[in-house]
């Protein structure tokens, strides 16, 4: 019988939607083996959860959500435990029956009755089963109303979305992309459009402290944006052309202008578009700040514009020289005569970029990178002498990543060695092949620091197969089979009673 302890491991609004998601029976698949719970939690996505015991207590738990990855305990964890307690599993076989087999089961009254209540209590439910009938579809007014009291629901008084809560709020959001689809199946592609820009509108303006959420949220509700205007037909791409035109000109934040620039330029190449675009990109580089992010960004459009819409590269390259001031247009213009072949077009403008050092704090280090490709691309640029002597002004270009790829290529092991041997194991084992003929003992060596240091503290079972796997590599090292056994054996004694970890290594 599960320890009624658990419930002090949550926050109480954690604890409280964990509670909602195991009444509304999305735990499923659940099932115990040992002291391990294992069941799957529906939520925006399926997510994996599993709980470890010891003696009927918690003592770990692990779940593959974005809230959980960063060290927390969920609300998926907290729905399996609620399971766990009414169910008191017992056996290593699955408890409960598929949703798909439930309903084969049930009679056609049932279902109905079933039905009814679920959509007379959940507003979002009920106008999605709408789109999937032939009935009256709800109003764009309707639907603005449910997102304002979504967000709503998450807001403290003062409008403000914490980070606590944003996870919440963006699992919430998501439930209207199922809308916006079903709108987009059915046709209704101006409508599928103004429902998200609203969401991405409103969205915009929130307050919030959060970890990327609303950026996700409106990521995932603009991406439906390039698809809408591929299938509309050429009357409704023209209303689209128009309606992003007029929202950005009245548009006030700066973050939803950036999701507009890019559906006004990228996906309107037909003729009869061009010309419009071209002014509306030439308006944002003639009232930009010089040498502002923002003037960059149009030109870095403009460019890519003419060069989708078959614009004579003669007239993009005139284009190009003529902002020679900015970097982003040489770094333009070297790509495209890379892609070109022409190596040496390209070598000369990034020579000139790291003369004038206009760039980006760093940049000359990523040009020097570039012209070390295209250096070896030509072939001709420096005899085997020369070039030992060039790589030496090289090498301090680089960070240390790039410096191990560039001595790991000129097979400078030793030097290699002397980089990484104070770095983490996972760094060495990127270049483990070159370096085990003469550094297998110093590289073990490593392995065993890592993994001990790792067990220290009690994990999750993926943490435990990737130690396992870790054992596993060691063994086929000189020196290594030894080594991996005697950590195994000190870890069954010391850490016996970590059930998933000695699952793990029953494998080895």
């Amino acid at each position: 019988m599960l320890k009624k302890n658990w419930k002090n491991l949550f926050r109480k609004t954690i604890l409280d939607r964990g509670y909602g998601y195991y009444l509304e029976g999305a735990v499923e698949d659940i099932s115990r083996e040992d002291d391990v719970i294992s069941a799957t939690v529906s939520g925006t996505d399926l997510y994996e959860v599993e709980i470890f015991l010891d003696h009927d207590e918690v003592y770990d738990m692990d779940c593959d959500c974005p809230y959980a990855e960063d060290g927390n305990y969920c609300k998926h964890m907290a729905a399996v435990l609620y399971e766990l307690e009414d169910t008191d599993t017992t056996e290593k076989s699955p408890v409960k029956e598929s949703i798909a087999d439930i309903i084969n089961a049930a009679d056609e009254a049932t279902l109905r009755s079933f039905l009814v209540d679920i959509l007379e209590n959940d507003e979002k439910l009920k106008q999605r089963f709408l789109l999937l009938t032939d009935k009256p579809k709800a109003s764009l007014e309707h639907y603005k109303k449910l997102i304002d009291s979504t967000i709503y629901e998450h807001q403290d008084k003062w409008g403000f979305i914490d980070y606590e809560e944003a996870t919440d709020f963006y699992e919430d959001m998501e439930a209207f992309n199922d809308d916006i689809r079903i709108m987009m199946d059915n046709g209704q592609y101006r409508d599928a459009f103004q429902l998200s820009l609203y969401i991405c509108q409103e969205v915009a303006d929130i307050d919030s402290d959060d970890d990327g959420e609303m950026t996700m949220i409106m990521d995932d509700y603009s991406s439906f944006w390039a698809e809408i205007a591929e299938k509309m037909t050429p009357q409704d791409k023209d209303w689209l052309f128009e309606k992003a035109l007029l929202e950005y000109e009245l548009n006030d934040n700066v973050f939803l202008d950036e999701y507009l620039e890019t559906l006004i330029t990228r996906q309107f190449r037909e003729e009869r578009f061009r010309g419009r675009v071209i002014d509306f990109i030439d308006i944002a580089i003639q009232t930009s700040e010089p040498d502002s992010y923002q003037r960059s960004d149009a030109l870095r459009r403009m460019a890519d514009y003419l060069n989708d819409t078959e614009t004579p590269f003669e007239e993009i390259e005139t284009f190009c020289r003529e902002h020679w001031d900015d970097f982003k247009m040489r770094e333009w213009l070297a790509r495209q005569f890379i892609q070109q072949g022409e190596w040496q077009k390209a070598i000369v403008i990034y020579e000139d970029l790291i003369e004038s050092d206009l760039g980006y704090p760093g940049s000359v280090t990523d040009y020097r990178e570039e012209l070390l490709r295209l250096y070896r691309k030509t072939g001709n640029q420096y005899t085997e002498e020369d070039w030992i002597q060039e790589r030496e002004k090289v090498f301090p270009c680089f960070n240390n990543y790039g410096q191990a790829q560039l001595l790991c290529e000129e097979k400078l092991y030793d030097r290699l060695w002397e980089l990484l041997k104070n770095t983490d194991l996972h760094t060495v084992l990127g270049y483990e092949d070159v370096l085990l003929p003469k550094y297998a003992a110093e590289i073990l060596q490593k392995y065993s620091d890592y993994l001990n240091h790792a067990a220290v503290q009690a994990s999750g079972r993926k943490a435990y197969q990737e130690w396992a796997r870790l054992l596993k590599r060691m063994r086929k090292i000189e020196g290594g089979k030894e080594l991996s056994k005697q950590i195994v054996s000190d870890w069954r004694t010391r850490y016996k009673n970590r059930s998933a970890m000695m699952d793990e290594l029953k494998e080895l």
